[in-house]
């Protein structure tokens, strides 16, 4: 099984949450996210990823971790651990990869966001962090 971490970072602008999307090489959009590597924690993968593709360092929101699973073939599966972070500042990629990285509201998120899965995962943190 394929293994990457990421986090789900967010900020309020004007009072109001955004949450910070990344546009891959497939045009696809998704959360700052990238394989883990040797010797390397779940969550310093998640602040070296979200380092290099946004130039932020959040300020992770503790016991908020969520984990998906999807098939990326026939045969292999991935999982990607996801920590929500919060962050202040401009937002400056570092990766090349990356074709554009930006902060949207929930509903433009919503919106930008191709996969179901996704979709739930940001629906389910949005409403958790309401509740803090």
């Amino acid at each position: 099984m394929e293994k990457s971490c990421g986090v789900i970072l967010f900020t309020k602008k004007n009072g109001i949450k955004e949450y910070v999307l990344v546009m891959e090489n497939s045009g696809n959009y998704s959360f700052p996210k990238g394989h883990i590597e040797k010797n390397e924690t779940e969550l310093e993968c998640a602040l070296r990823e979200v380092y290099e593709e946004t130039g932020v360092k959040p300020k992770i929101i503790n016991n908020l971790k969520r984990t998906i699973r999807y098939n990326i073939s026939a045969k292999e599966m991935k999982e990607v651990i996801y920590f929500v972070g919060e962050y202040e500042g401009e937002l400056e990629p570092h990766d090349k990869d990356i074709l554009s990285c930006k902060s949207y509201p929930l509903d433009a998120s919503l919106n930008l966001l191709k996969f179901r899965q996704m979709k739930d995962l940001l629906i389910e943190i949005n409403m958790l962090l309401e509740m803090k």
